[in-house]
């Protein structure tokens, strides 16, 4: 929870480790799938998100990614084989990702969400 300037807010960013069929070589693939995540987001809302708003380019994990999943998701290595192999995407700032993009992003990458803070 974060305090600013006399209220409460929730915000927090979210990261999605896509599942195990996905490899660095699907980086770019990735990347547009999301950007047609979004075109549908926008249309099916009449909204004018941009992916540079809502996303940081997806990334293979590296050793400093892991080190901020454990920190909010002990148990990160449980559910993975291999998740140096895996790639991340981030959002890129706080609550980015409009929620009702979430389950979306989730099934079409066999991802698992993990909230950071």
């Amino acid at each position: 929870m974060k305090i600013r300037n006399g209220f409460v807010s929730n915000s927090s960013s979210a990261s999605f480790v896509c599942g195990e069929n996905f490899s660095a070589k699907d980086i770019e693939n990735i990347k547009k799938a999301l950007q047609d995540l979004l075109k549908f987001y926008n249309t099916f809302f009449n909204d004018n998100l941009e992916f540079k708003n809502i996303f940081k380019k997806p990334k293979q994990i590296e050793q400093n990614d892991l080190e901020i999943l454990e920190q909010f998701d002990e148990y990160v290595n449980n559910y993975f084989k291999n998740i140096n192999d895996r790639i991340i995407i981030y959002s890129k700032d706080d609550n980015s990702i409009p929620y009702s993009l979430f389950d979306l992003i989730t099934q079409k990458f066999d991802a698992y969400h993990i909230h950071l803070g």
